[in-house]
């Protein structure tokens, strides 16, 4: 009997992670991973919605695909959602991290944490995922938005993000 509740508790813990996921993705506007060449990250993934669900394709030696990001933006706040699923952490410091924003004609826009200094994250440890709030600036437009960045530890780990492309 206690086995069966265990297994039944398990079962769903695993169905409410499975749920909270897939409404990340069905909501988020933006999707990235780490980057392992800044200079090609434009063309290193796509990614797009369907029906089904959120895909991306990625070019192997440009991308670490265990370290990624969901970006939802809602008035003048973007959330972000990182997630580390390799085996070493990643080590985060609100004074040192960067967040940007580029627009469709280039403009390039640094981004103020509004995620207060004692709930900002200090680790992202494996298997972990962490949330961080960002200030969208008021003259952007959420349409004009074409990509997200993140960089942390100095530029050991920067994450790039793009729109998600609806089919």
């Amino acid at each position: 009997m206690k086995r069966k509740i265990v297994f039944l508790v398990g079962i769903i813990l695993l169905c409410i992670f499975v749920l909270v996921n897939i409404g990340i993705a069905l909501q988020s506007q933006f999707f990235g991973m780490q980057v392992l060449n800044m200079s090609k990250a434009k063309d290193a993934f796509s990614v797009t919605r369907s029906k089904t669900g959120v895909t991306y394709i990625h070019k192997e030696n440009l991308v670490n695909t265990s370290i990624y990001s969901w970006g939802t933006i809602e008035g003048e706040t973007i959330t972000l959602s990182i997630t580390n699923e390799t085996k070493m952490p990643i080590e985060m410091n609100y004074f040192i991290d960067e967040y940007g924003l580029i627009t469709k004609n280039g403009s390039i826009y640094k981004l103020k944490i509004k995620t207060s200094i004692t709930e900002y994250p200090e680790i992202i440890n494996p298997k972990e995922t962490k949330w961080v709030r960002v200030f969208k600036p008021i003259v952007v437009k959420l349409a004009d938005i074409e990509y997200l960045a993140i960089d942390y530890e100095f530029d050991k780990v920067i994450i790039f993000l793009k729109r998600i492309e609806e089919k």
